[in-house]
């Protein structure tokens, strides 16, 4: 199904179903977002195990980084 034909359906629904489908979209995007968050955790502790992660105080040498 394409993507213009899925929002017909969608349209052609009663106001519970919007709604519904409307909460059930909202917690998928929650859980992608979650699942999102782990990952970077998960990569900054491995970066931070081993020595990769940089920090600064100096707002000149973390724009100098950044642009490198």
């Amino acid at each position: 199904m394409k993507y213009y034909e899925l929002i017909e359906e969608i349209k052609k629904l009663d106001l519970e179903s919007k709604e519904e489908l409307k909460e059930l979209i909202e917690k998928i995007i929650l859980q992608e977002r979650r699942k999102e968050i782990l990952s970077n955790y998960k990569k900054s502790l491995e970066e931070l195990r081993k020595n990769k992660l940089n920090f600064y105080s100096n707002l000149k040498e973390l724009k100098k980084e950044l642009k490198s």
